[in-house]
């Protein structure tokens, strides 16, 4: 009787995976709870007409996460050799032939898992499984999942968030307003932490389920000529629950892909944009007061076109700090005290790019953001 290992399940990492993280939203805490006032833009904002404008309090666990969103299973279509042997090692020792075809490695077995009950299986001794037996490797591949993306973000990002953007606006509130030096003393903001404010901008922007914007444009591009819309995937062949037709499954494993490259390696298509950020970008800090806070959303890191045609990036960091960044010299930022007009102004910006809005009060006037 062939031996069957145990799924791994990774009891240890999170299932419910905030594409927003807990350690950012937790600013907007309502008190000591992890609850937030949160606006529903989406259900409740009807263009100004009949709109509802009631705010909710929501406990963190049932908003901004999918269950499993960072997780690559058999069938996948990103497929890190990682996560090859993670899933399929265990197993490779078994015969696979599928449609006539031999099953060899570990990518065509996940290429060819959406055909799972054509498969015939031999174990080591060459005996044909049983259906028994076949059903408990299908369980084994249902339920093992590579985690690395969900874990790693928490190592490398957010544990660190909390302690270096309260050191950042420490730092901004014991600075002078108007144009300062990246760099010129030990109190001004250092290259490094430059750099990381604009590394944190391009993770928050990418893990937002609204997305990045150039990586957006190209999608919809690609999905003109090819309207894979149209392609619904059956409920009980979905990896991703929520991918329901083959434009939202190759979207995600993109997505997937862009995380795992930029989390092992530094690389990709995110690495890109930051870079070119770093290299060419002119940085300016917001601040206000709790008393007239910065709202928040599901989509924190955003930008905008100008008049002139050039991009401007916005990053909500903190209820009373804002970081804003475009075209200008890297070596110099700014400090500003934002004026209650500019306050207003910056949250109807950020109102404008989010669906579900977070705010400081239940007696925030939602209808000034429209």
């Amino acid at each position: 009787m062939a031996t069957i290992p145990q799924p791994k399940k990774h009891d240890e990492a999170a299932k419910k995976q905030h594409l927003i993280p807990r350690c950012y939203v937790k600013p907007w805490y309502i008190g000591s709870s992890e609850s937030v006032w949160t606006y529903n833009k989406k259900e409740k904002y009807h263009s100004g007409v009949n709109s509802e404008w009631d705010i909710e309090r929501r406990n963190i666990e049932r908003i901004l996460q999918i269950n499993g969103f960072h997780d690559i299973k058999a069938g996948s279509l990103c497929m890190p050799e990682d996560a090859e042997h993670e899933i399929f090692d265990d197993i490779l020792q078994f015969d696979v032939t599928c449609n006539g075809k031999k099953l060899k490695t570990a990518l065509e077995w996940s290429l060819a898992y959406s055909d799972f009950n054509q498969w015939i299986i031999k174990d080591t001794n060459g005996v044909t499984f049983t259906p028994d037996e076949k059903v408990a490797l299908k369980e084994y591949l249902d339920n093992t999942r590579w985690v690395y993306i969900e874990t790693e973000w928490s190592k490398a990002y957010e544990n660190q968030w909390h302690d270096f953007i309260n050191q950042i606006e420490s730092k901004a509130k014991a600075l002078s307003f108007g144009k300062q030096q990246i760099g010129k003393t030990p109190q001004d903001i250092s290259q490094d932490e430059f750099k990381k404010l604009i590394k944190y901008s391009v993770v928050f922007d990418w893990r937002s389920l609204e997305g990045n914007e150039i990586f957006n444009e190209i999608q919809d591009v690609l999905y003109r000529l090819m309207p894979l819309r149209t392609i619904n995937i059956p409920e009980g062949e979905r990896i991703h629950k929520e991918d329901k037709t083959a434009e939202d499954e190759i979207r995600h494993n993109l997505i997937l892909q862009a995380f795992t490259r930029y989390l092992q390696n530094d690389s990709g298509w995110m690495k890109t944009i930051e870079t070119f950020c770093v290299s060419n970008c002119s940085l300016s800090i917001w601040l206000t007061d709790l008393n007239h806070p910065f709202i928040t959303s599901d989509n924190p890191s955003f930008s905008e076109k100008k008049s002139d045609g050039k991009q401007r990036n916005y990053f909500v960091a903190l209820p009373t700090m804002l970081i804003s960044y475009e075209s200008g010299n890297p070596n110099e930022y700014t400090i500003n005290c934002a004026t209650l007009d500019q306050v207003l102004d910056l949250n109807k910006k950020i109102a404008q790019n989010g669906q579900l809005l977070i705010v400081q009060s239940d007696t925030y006037d939602i209808k000034c953001l429209f």
